[in-house]
Parts: C-alpha cells; sequence; structure tokens
C-alpha cells in the first residue's frame, strides 16, 4: 500500500511529455529513502512502454487533464470516497480514465476481473460530471509492475 501511494504521487506530477517528467523525478526524488527509490524504480521500468508513454503523452490540445482528483461519488446509496488517478476528458466528445495499480503479481486479466466494479462506479460518475455518454468512456488500467495496459 505505502509503495502504491509513492507510485501514485509520482504520476501526478506527469503532465504531458514523459522525457521531461522522468528527468524532473529523477532529481527530485530522494535515493536515500528505499521506498522513494523503489517507486522511482517502477515508475521508469513502466514508462519504458511506448504502450504507457503514448497513452499519457498523446492527446488532443483540447483534452483537460485531471489528475489525483478527489470525489465523493454516490452509489447505490452509498457515499464513495474516491480519487481519480488520472482522466484524460475532451468536452463534449469522450474521456478516458486512468488507474495506476501496482499489485504484485497480477495478470491484465485478474487486474481487470478485481477492479472493473471500481471502475465502472468511475465511469459512470465521470458521464454524469462531464455529460458525456457511458459508452464513450474508456477505462484503462495501467499494470505498474506489468508495464501493460487494460482498456475495457
Amino acid at each position: 500500500k505505502a509503495l502504491g501511494s509513492v507510485v501514485h504521487s509520482l504520476f501526478e506530477h506527469h503532465t504531458s511529455n514523459t522525457k521531461n517528467f522522468l528527468e524532473e523525478i529523477k532529481k527530485s526524488s530522494s535515493h536515500n529513502n528505499l521506498l522513494q527509490t523503489a517507486a522511482l524504480k517502477l515508475v521508469c521500468d513502466c514508462l519504458k512502454s511506448s504502450t504507457v508513454t503514448d497513452l499519457l503523452d498523446n492527446r488532443s490540445a483540447d483534452t483537460i487533464v485531471w489528475r489525483e482528483q478527489k470525489a465523493v461519488l454516490q452509489h447505490e446509496g452509498k457515499m464513495i470516497d474516491a480519487v481519480f488517478d488520472r482522466v484524460h476528458i475532451i468536452p463534449g466528445k469522450e474521456a478516458t480514465i486512468i488507474d495506476y495499480k501496482t499489485n504484485r503479481d497480477y495478470s491484465d486479466d485478474k487486474l481487470q476481473k478485481e477492479h472493473e466494479g471500481q471502475m465502472n462506479i468511475y465511469r459512470e460518475s465521470i458521464s454524469k460530471l462531464t455529460g458525456i455518454p457511458e459508452d464513450k468512456i474508456t477505462c484503462v488500467l495501467i499494470n505498474v509492475r506489468n508495464k501493460t495496459l487494460r482498456r475495457f
């Protein structure tokens, strides 16, 4: 859990250029902290995948990016605290919800199965917040350890 939190805090600083982001986090990260060093290695290794960097870097000019956006969602009569790791929104057209996962030894299938419910709630919420139809909202899990994506 702690490692995942540090990974998320690093990814939060990614804006639109992976090369610049990697230079920035390598300079600013504390290398005498084992947790920080492990998280930095995971993030840097993950961003060696062109599939991941293409997702994070390649967007249209009118895309709005939310990073670590907190929200309180209502689902089936219950209030749920949520944090959207990253959402790319093209107003009135489409959105992509991106969630970073650091689960150890998880295949992409297992990751999707475990988190699909969470992501469907996020999809419904983004639809309500933006007015974008749910069928125009893609969910993407980034399996940080495997350097892979799962879209659904």
